[in-house]
């Protein structure tokens, strides 16, 4: 069996890194690069990238792992990997980042792990077309109001 790599050129993985990070800060995540995080099974994980937002009701944390240049043979066995990995972390939100082409076998295995896969492109795209956050709009200033006469007529 040989094994085919990409012939692409290499993905720079920091600049992906930076702006996927910025973007989900962007977002109002807090991202943290290398996250170690104990699992139940107290086995410590580390992830490529966590991404944490309080919603007040919900903590919602995010698990991104990079799958750059490695290989579409390879791309299976870090699904499995990395979605064990999160499972035991107790995240269930699960990206993983590739640069390769893949095939119907891995993205049924990605459904099924409940990993979503999204690819360069994907992430350039989504960058793109985020829409910004709109300004916040200024206070109007407060009247002052110094007589009865003076609020019957403000209304």
């Amino acid at each position: 069996m040989t094994i085919q790599r990409n012939d692409t050129p290499p993905a720079n993985r920091p600049e992906i890194e930076d702006k996927v990070a910025n973007y989900l800060q962007a977002e109002g995540y807090h991202v943290t690069k290398a996250a170690k995080i104990t699992g139940q099974s107290g086995v410590a994980h580390v992830f490529d990238m966590l991404a944490e937002a309080d919603d007040f009701l919900i903590h919602n944390k995010i698990v991104i792992s990079f799958a750059l240049n490695s290989g579409k043979d390879l791309l299976g066995s870090l699904i499995f990997n990395f979605s064990n990995q999160a499972y035991d972390a107790g995240i269930n939100q699960r990206i993983l980042v590739s640069d390769e082409e893949i095939d119907k076998k891995v993205k049924e295995l990605a459904r099924q792990k409940r990993v979503r896969i999204l690819d360069i492109k994907q992430i350039e795209s989504l960058i793109k077309t985020s829409a910004p956050k709109p300004f916040p709009v200024p206070a109007k200033e407060k009247p002052v109001i110094e007589s009865k006469e003076q609020l019957l007529t403000s209304s």
